[in-house]
């Protein structure tokens, strides 16, 4: 999946530290709200990427698995492993 706007970009000295915990450009910003979507992206199995869109703007990447299955013998949420030929757990 993929999000872009068209706005002026990310500088990129920003760009390489976007999804660092504390990180912000705002005033008033924690720096929290990247950093926690790539935690929960990575928890499951996903990744996400960001880069300035051609034409101006950023665009986010996002890319997740279809399903449990996809990434057989890690742990879900609950202990339990994913076996190849058994419906995933949960």
């Amino acid at each position: 999946m993929s999000v872009r706007d068209h706005g002026s970009g990310i500088p990129n000295e920003a760009r390489e530290r976007l999804f660092e915990q504390f990180f912000t450009t705002k005033k008033q910003g924690l720096g929290m709200g990247l950093a926690i979507v790539r935690s929960i992206i990575e928890a499951h199995g996903g990744r996400i990427e960001v880069d300035n869109a051609e034409g101006g703007g950023a665009g986010f990447y996002l890319d997740l698995p279809a399903s449990a299955e996809a990434h057989l013998g890690e742990p879900s949420s609950d202990g339990s492993k994913a076996v190849e030929g058994q419906p995933a757990p949960g």
